[in-house]
């Protein structure tokens, strides 16, 4: 019968997992390819009671950016939808256009969060009228609000 033993990886490993997670493997397995190769070292308890401090560390962020996300979403939904003036040419068009940049400097003079690029999802709006905008503020939160462009008196 052989002997396993537990081992903390260093790195991703796809046989065994991902960084930090304790796992049992033989000992030839660990002596003589992991530990060499320093995809993994030998767990003790010091080293295992450190990965599960840093793990719940890690938990809690999550957590923490998840429920500010939960926060940023309500105070969204309650907005609705935001508006802005155009200067208006022709056939319904203004001069320019709207892009993801002016849109987060509407979404931070109504909400007062910053808000990144990459956050916003608009296609190109040339038009004057209502057009969806759908924000991504965490992995799985998104929402959706409307804007309006009116046009600017002259």
């Amino acid at each position: 019968m052989t002997k396993k033993i537990s081992i903390i990886l260093k790195q991703n490993y796809p046989q065994l997992g991902e960084k930090g997670k304790i796992s049992k493997v033989s000992q030839g397995y660990a002596l003589n390819y992991l530990i060499p190769k320093n995809i993994a070292e030998i767990a003790n308890k010091n080293k295992i009671k450190h990965i599960t401090m840093f793990n719940q560390i890690a938990n809690k962020q999550k957590e923490k950016y998840y429920n500010e996300a939960i926060i940023l979403k309500n105070s969204l939904d309650k907005i609705n939808h935001i508006c802005t003036n155009k200067k208006q040419g022709e056939n319904n068009l203004f001069f320019g256009s709207i892009n993801e940049k002016d849109i987060m400097h509407l979404l931070t003079k109504y909400t007062g969060k910053i808000f990144e690029k990459k956050q916003i999802k608009i296609q190109t709006i040339k038009n004057i009228g209502i057009t969806d905008i759908q924000i991504n503020i965490a992995n799985s939160i998104t929402c959706a609000i409307k804007l309006y462009i009116l046009p600017e008196n002259i």
